[in-house]
């Protein structure tokens, strides 16, 4: 997926759990672990800090706490804690399990391709979608 994001623009904290969004797939509930995958083309020149959170919410707290909006305010959750400021060329992986957000940018577009990479053992391939 590619994503073209203006100056200003906050991506609220959330999670990304595929067995959430599909619990009756066996592709998704199979899986032991789910990564996110960015590769940054272009960043602001200030912002655009990816924040991650060690806490897992569960998806009934979460729902809970977002209503009607894709996430939550950040500072609901309180200090990040790991804070990256990618660079054009950058790739970051991390547990999309985990709540992240992006801080707004300034000047400049934040320009990304990113997917999802499944693992579900030793013995079985990596999957990957968007």
């Amino acid at each position: 997926m590619s994503r073209a994001v203006k100056p200003g623009v906050t991506f609220l904290a959330h999670h990304d759990i595929f067995a959430k969004d599909a619990p009756n797939s066996f592709q998704a509930c199979s899986l032991q672990a789910q990564m996110a995958a960015n590769v940054y083309l272009s960043m602001p020149d200030e912002g655009g800090t990816l924040q991650i959170w060690d806490q897992q919410l569960s998806a009934e707290a979460f729902d809970e706490m977002r209503g009607d909006s894709y996430g939550i305010d950040p500072t609901l959750l309180g200090a990040a804690t790991l804070e990256v400021c990618p660079e054009a060329g950058d790739l970051i992986l991390f547990n999309s399990r985990k709540m992240h957000a992006v801080t707004p940018g300034s000047e400049g577009m934040r320009l990304s391709l990113s997917c999802f990479v499944g693992y579900r053992g030793p013995a079985t391939p990596l999957s990957f979608w968007s």
